[in-house]
């Protein structure tokens, strides 16, 4: 840069200098705002790509296991000597499901790091799993039409030509959820590198202006100022100066302040963004544009640092005239004299909004998500998914009274929704029984709990995390007797805690395959008995102090027929 700006010295005029530089700083910074964007546009398109497959995926997945699940049972009743031609039926149209879920499991490889290994992998695990239905189809038909005395010679030939096949095909399946989930962590760290990257580029840009500012100041004082002789160069540099901060202001938003705050200049970009006049900003005090979300904390270290003559960077969400918001990446520089004073700062920011909603996009995109797959678990035992909603909703309140920061209440609402994620592996026999279970269901259904927490434990992201602990111990009692490790009083994890109690509440007032919806007085006169058994009594505590907060959100988010007794 150096170089160049000698080299223009010696071969041109002062004016044409800065016009050409003027023009030469332009066309960078458009260049770079339009590189800026792109690169943006197509981060959001592969993304939304992916995280589609990858879910497309997931839900292929639990419909093989489902499957599988159900050609296991079926197979076993059959050898007992159980419904051979509902049976039969079923093992029939599981095979169909599982050749449908392979052929979108085989879709959602698309677009993937792992793409060929997964494919060849599902490829093998197909062949390997249809052999096993095959087989057992096979053999069941050949049992039923064998002699009594001859089936159990059979049934054990048959476990144990099958077994192989079986464990193969669960071995090849594993190893495919293994690489779908490395692929998918490996997309969302590329996705969060690119993220990072454009953002400090985005900075980049914004320290390049703000020295090509400082850099063509000092130029035009030491090229300029000293070096004017008449009227007519002081006219020439007052134009080329004008040409020069408009370059500037057609690529950034910047204001000036007094020692004091006070307004003394913004750009048009200031004014377009905040959307405020410049005669209703000039002479304000810059907290006009302040949003209730920036701490008083940091704007008190931001005049700490400006006044301490050290410039500020950083990211401030602004608020705009009609209330909404809109974030800046700043940097905010004291302009300091001769004498060491400082005589006003000048703000240059580069507006970030987009790239800000589009994170919030994809966080709110993962949220749904989590969402939609609890509610999987909920309409297997015919549940509506208003409930994990609600569960949500109660455990914020929760939550908010414990004093919990608004990151932990955000993470546990989210969290909650899978606390029945292990449902989707439990039985629909099970699960939509009217009567009371045997012993011998009951304990099936307690492996929910260890199902989900294996189902969510080995991700790497926080929220599926959260939900593996909430899922193992949302049926643990606070008095030690409950399921699946007879964890008691705060050994229990604080969000399980949470969302038991939620659980249970909405789950009462809820009409079951097995029990009709209770009143709320039964409501609360049960989980007052349970304070310090089944129940942390702190929670149970604030549960019953904010109780109408309880039912105008069971009332809020429930479907139009749904039995409320409240």
């Amino acid at each position: 840069m150096i170089e160049f700006m000698q080299k223009l010295h010696n071969s041109t005029s002062i004016k044409n200098r800065l016009i050409i530089v003027a023009v030469l700083v332009t066309l960078l910074l458009f260049g770079m705002s339009q590189l800026i964007l792109n690169t943006l546009s197509n981060i959001e398109e592969k993304f939304i790509e992916y995280n589609t497959n990858a879910v497309q995926g997931k839900i292929a997945t639990l419909k093989i296991e489902k499957n599988l699940n159900y050609i296991s049972r079926s197979t076993r009743d059959i050898m007992l000597g159980n419904a051979f031609e509902e049976n039969i039926q079923k093992i029939e149209t599981s095979r169909e499901e599982i050749v449908q879920g392979f052929s979108s499991l085989n879709a959602s490889a698309t677009g993937r790091a792992y793409e060929e290994e997964v494919r060849d992998l599902m490829s093998k695990s197909k062949i390997v799993t249809l052999a096993f239905i095959d087989e057992a189809l096979y053999k069941v038909k050949q049992l039923h039409n064998a002699d009594t005395n001859k089936r159990s010679l059979m049934y054990q030939q048959y476990k144990t030509e099958a077994t192989p096949l079986a464990n193969e095909s669960r071995d090849y399946f594993e190893k495919i959820k293994t690489i779908k989930d490395k692929n998918f962590e490996l997309l969302k760290e590329n996705y969060n590198k690119d993220i990072k990257d454009q953002r400090e580029l985005i900075t980049a840009v914004t320290i390049l202006a703000a020295g090509i500012f400082i850099v063509f100041m000092k130029f035009a004082y030491n090229n300029i100022v000293k070096n004017l002789k008449t009227q007519e160069e002081l006219e020439d540099t007052e134009q080329l100066l004008v040409q020069y901060k408009k370059a500037i202001d057609l690529s950034n938003i910047v204001s000036k302040t007094d020692t004091k705050g006070t307004i003394t200049y913004v750009n048009d970009e200031f004014c377009s963004v905040s959307q405020y006049t410049r005669e209703e900003l000039i002479g304000q005090p810059h907290n006009i544009i302040r949003h209730n979300n920036m701490s008083q904390q940091a704007f008190k270290d931001l005049w700490s640092t400006i006044k301490s003559k050290q410039y500020w960077k950083g990211i401030v969400e602004n608020r705009k005239k009609d209330g909404s918001s809109y974030f800046v990446d700043t940097i905010i520089m004291p302009i300091v004299i001769r004498d060491g004073s400082i005589k006003e700062h000048i703000a240059i920011r580069k507006d970030i909004t987009e790239l800000v909603e589009l994170n919030q996009k994809i966080s709110s995109s993962q949220e749904e998500i989590l969402n939609r797959i609890g509610m999987i678990a909920e309409t297997r035992c015919q549940e509506t998914g208003d409930h994990v909603r609600r569960v949500a909703e109660y455990s914020k309140v929760i939550a908010k009274e414990l004093g919990l920061s608004q990151e932990r209440i955000d993470l546990l609402s989210n969290a909650s929704a899978l606390h029945d994620i292990g449902k989707v592996a439990i039985a629909d026999s099970i699960l939509n029984k009217p009567g009371k279970l045997t012993d011998e269901e009951f304990e099936e259904m307690k492996l929910h709990t260890t199902k989900g927490y294996e189902m969510l434990n080995n991700s790497k992201n926080r929220i599926i995390q959260t939900g593996a602990v909430i899922a193992y111990e949302h049926h643990e009692r606070f008095d030690g007797t409950g399921y699946p490790k007879k964890k008691k009083g705060e050994e229990i994890d604080l969000f399980a805690r949470i969302t038991a109690l939620a659980d249970v509440f909405d789950a009462l007032g809820s009409t079951r395959a097995y029990k009709k919806a209770w009143d709320i007085n039964e409501i609360i006169i049960y989980i007052k008995k349970q304070r310090g058994k089944q129940f942390d009594p702190q929670i149970v505590d604030i549960f019953l102090e904010k109780i109408q907060e309880f039912i105008f959100i069971r009332k809020k988010f429930s479907s139009a027929g749904e039995r409320l007794n409240f």
